[in-house]
């Protein structure tokens, strides 16, 4: 547990070279999202970290935050149809991964993400704010009241931060499948998986 928690602004000038310094140093980060919070670690590095400070069991996956081309090594240079042009967009898809698995990935709309997975260079676990079977935590003061101790930087968002989680649709089915409704309208991507 780290009891010298960092706060940034996600405006300071230096947030993103901070966040990804955090990130690489394979620390956990709570990071203003297109759509809320989320708790947040560097794919291979952060994962058991993670999940020990979220309490979440090893059966559940992560959603991975990532660019196009991410997106695209993830599953094999190829996304299902539709989403190259829906993302970015506060949307969660579950895709074939090159593994043989599936695995949830979204591309966010957000440029102060970007950059950090830019600066990272490599996908981004991010999960909601809260201790597994909890609701999330919507606000940074509570999040703050909650995870300081725990994470070793929190990054302040707007004051409009979202309050809303993405979207979740399974790709691996047609017609894609939505298992979540959030913040995004997938109705139009789900009708172009019927054709």
């Amino acid at each position: 547990m780290n009891s010298s928690t960092k706060f940034i602004e996600r405006h300071d000038a230096s947030a993103v070279a901070t966040a990804i310094k955090v990130l690489k140093r394979g620390d956990i980060v709570v990071l203003p999202c297109d759509t809320i919070y989320g708790l947040s670690g560097l794919l291979e590095i952060s994962e058991t970290k993670l999940r020990n400070i979220k309490r979440r069991p090893e059966t559940k996956p992560f959603i991975l935050l990532a660019t196009f081309g991410m997106a695209r090594e993830i599953c094999q240079g190829r996304l299902p149809d539709g989403l190259e042009e829906t993302w970015p967009a506060p949307l969660t898809a579950i895709l074939p991964d090159k593994k043989g698995g599936t695995t949830a990935v979204r591309v966010p709309q957000d440029e102060f993400l970007q950059a950090i997975l830019e600066g990272c260079g490599t996908p981004i676990y991010s999960t909601s704010v809260n201790t597994s079977g909890e609701p999330p935590l919507l606000t940074f003061d509570a999040i703050a009241n909650e995870f300081t101790g725990k994470v070793e930087l929190l990054v302040r968002g707007d004051t409009q931060q979202g309050t809303m989680p993405s979207t979740l649709i399974d790709c691996t089915k047609r017609p894609y499948v939505v298992l979540r409704q959030g913040a995004f309208d997938a109705s139009e991507l789900i009708a172009r998986s019927l054709e």
